[in-house]
């Protein structure tokens, strides 16, 4: 299979403040292998060095063939950020990377490519995602069920991806339109990955494609302010993608299943947490939202996924 043959990938970062990351993350996609290969930064009016990183390497990409955009943006949600960064790119896959993400191979656009080649059906990758420079899993990008200690390195078919590294089908991203922009932080990705289920796409770990994350503790909330944002953003995910009835069933089991490990873990105040049920309701009616159910056979996919514990579904390398 020749380059160009595969189809194009563009790699999709964001950025605000966060220069010494940017460097780090630029870094190593320039010595990904992949052609075509395109990157587009979005900087939101960052006022630290942010600025010459982006000039020093975008002549350091493009010295390697690298096609590169940068954008200058207003600061916004992460799913609003992530829907402008892929209106500039030309990749027919998109290779969405945190800032402070790093690609760990330089194989893993390349690989990603002829993935992607091989199974036309599969609309999402998510990425196996290392803790800084170790050989472990980070733990807040673990996003499913399964054992980490058993699975981390098993692919397999999934109803949801973590955000700092993931590539979707530019084509599957655009039929689903994009992320879900009510919910600005937390659960975008169980949203869009509701959405590709339904317009009957794989979502698919795969552990060959590794991205290290470096989380910077600037700016980041505490545990329970997390939880509480959570619990909101998966009350209106319910309400908003699945069918009648079901939407509040699981909103009431969720907002149980959390409470019970908060008070367990003390992990702060249950008012505090409890208080994402009530947030979600103001925003519902604050926006002005309405319900757009999935289909029922998408539910019966999507529970599958989630309570299937002891087999892989993912087919191919």
């Amino acid at each position: 299979m020749t380059n160009e043959s595969l189809p194009k990938i563009s790699v999709l970062i964001h950025n605000r403040n966060r220069a010494g990351c940017l460097a780090r993350c630029l870094e190593t996609v320039a010595r990904q292998d992949a052609r075509p290969l395109e990157v587009v930064v979005l900087d939101a009016q960052s006022t630290d060095d942010s600025s010459k990183v982006l000039t020093n390497h975008k002549l350091a990409l493009e010295s390697v063939g690298i096609h590169v955009v940068v954008v200058s943006c207003e600061p916004a949600g992460v799913p609003a950020s992530r829907n402008l960064a892929s209106s500039h790119a030309t990749g027919e896959l998109l290779f969405f990377l945190d800032n402070d993400a790093t690609l760990d191979r330089p194989n893993t656009a390349s690989w990603l490519q002829r993935y992607f080649k091989r199974h036309e059906e599969l609309g999402l990758v998510g990425c196996q995602i290392l803790a800084r420079d170790s050989d472990s899993e980070d733990p807040f990008c673990w996003v499913y069920r399964r054992s980490a200690r058993q699975w981390r390195k098993t692919p397999f078919d999934t109803f949801t991806f973590a955000g700092a590294g993931f590539c979707v089908r530019a084509s599957a991203y655009k039929e689903c339109a994009g992320f879900w922009e009510v919910i600005d932080y937390s659960r975008e990705e169980e949203a869009l990955s509701l959405r590709l289920l339904d317009h009957g796409w794989r979502v698919a770990y795969r552990p060959e494609a590794v991205v290290r994350h470096y989380p910077d503790p600037r700016g980041r909330r505490s545990l329970i302010e997390r939880r509480a944002i959570e619990l909101k953003n998966g009350v209106l995910i319910y309400w908003h993608a699945y069918p009648r009835g079901l939407g509040f069933l699981f909103s009431l089991l969720r907002a149980a299943s959390m409470s019970l490990r908060a008070l367990l873990r003390r992990e702060g105040s249950l008012r505090t947490l409890l208080a994402g049920w009530g947030d979600a309701r103001r925003c519902w009616h604050e926006i002005g939202l309405h319900r757009e159910p999935v289909a029922w056979r998408t539910m019966f996919r999507l529970l599958r996924l989630h309570f299937s514990r002891g087999s892989t579904d993912a087919n191919g390398s």
